[in-house]
């Protein structure tokens, strides 16, 4: 995950079937763990995996703002421009209901949920 976070794409490549491999052997599947395991998905290429986790994770929780996160790489990475737009749009249409929910997965992403907010905010 870091790798990717940092964009050092051959440490990425080099490590991604293990870091899947261990993500597939976790005895729980928490949002969290989720969404880390739909971003590796995403950088191998795996779409359909990761856009159904992110399904996974909305069947849990309706609005989570992960799943619209998992579903803007999906849409990003297919060049799905209409795709990219629902996702921003979803997740700003539940942004404020979702982080007065005080999610611990949303207090470790932080970072990575404002980034997002800020994207979102500059689609057309």
């Amino acid at each position: 995950m870091n790798a990717i976070e940092q964009g050092d794409s051959a440490t990425a490549t080099r490590f991604l079937p293990m870091a899947l491999a261990a993500y597939g052997q976790l005895d729980r599947s928490d949002i969290d763990l989720r969404y880390h395991a739909a971003i590796l998905h995403v950088a191998a290429g795996d779409l359909p995996e990761a856009a159904a986790l992110a399904d996974s994770i909305t069947a849990e929780v309706k609005d989570h703002l992960f799943g619209a996160m998992i579903r803007a790489a999906v849409a990003e990475a297919r060049d799905d421009k209409a795709g990219i737009a629902q996702a921003h749009q979803a997740f700003l249409s539940h942004y404020d209901a979702e982080i007065a929910q005080n999610r611990p997965e949303y207090q470790e992403h932080k970072a990575a949920l404002e980034e997002f907010r800020r994207q979102a905010s500059q689609t057309p």
